[in-house]
């Protein structure tokens, strides 16, 4: 198990926490790991940093092993890119769609695909076009509260995402604040 990120400062925080994790700071697009030398990866919150998101999947795909898997969520909603995205240094949000015309692109099989925040997107999609009424300066105010705050989630946050968790498993949530794709990288090419 490796961690990696491109900002040092995020590797500084994980470092005094886990201090016998193996760390590497790199840019996903420009990756030096070698080829088929990854069994899996998993990217919580990274694409959407990448200017060029199809440079960082392709080189996903050449470090992963044959067979070997990638766990992506990334923030769902384009129409619902904001200002709170930009200051967060977002280059975009994404629909399923794009997303797996990305990871297909890049030669992943998809296993599976689905939606986080399906129960509570309406109080989100308010949120966020809240945020567009705001302005600017409201919402990176309401950013930096959020970051730096201590931000307790709802008591009712918990339940919800178990029941969606439950039904996540018997049906695919069509829409939500997070997209959540695993793909696999075939074992053998084909042509």
């Amino acid at each position: 198990i490796i961690g990696a990120d491109y900002t040092r400062e995020t590797l500084e925080a994980l470092g005094s926490k886990m201090p016998g994790l193996p760390l590497l700071q790199f840019n996903l697009a420009q990756c030096p790991l070698p080829d088929a030398a990854v069994d899996a990866a998993v990217l919580l919150n990274v694409l959407e940093h990448i200017e060029h998101d199809d440079l960082a999947v392709s080189q996903l795909y050449r470090i992963l092993k044959p067979g070997g898997i990638m766990v992506a969520e990334v923030p769902a909603g384009p129409d619902l890119f904001d200002g709170y995205d930009a200051h967060l240094m977002h280059h975009r949000r994404y629909d399923m769609a794009g997303l797996e015309k990305l990871v297909r692109n890049a030669g992943f099989d998809i296993v599976t695909r689905s939606h986080l925040g399906f129960l509570i997107y309406p109080a989100f999609w308010a949120t966020k076009k809240l945020n567009r009424l705001r302005g600017e300066a409201a919402t990176r105010a309401k950013v930096k509260q959020q970051i730096t705050g201590s931000n307790k989630a709802s008591g009712l946050l918990g339940p919800l995402m178990h029941i969606e968790d439950t039904l996540r498993r018997h049906i695919y949530l069509p829409f939500g604040i997070r997209a959540l794709i695993t793909c696999r990288k075939p074992y053998r090419q084909v042509g």
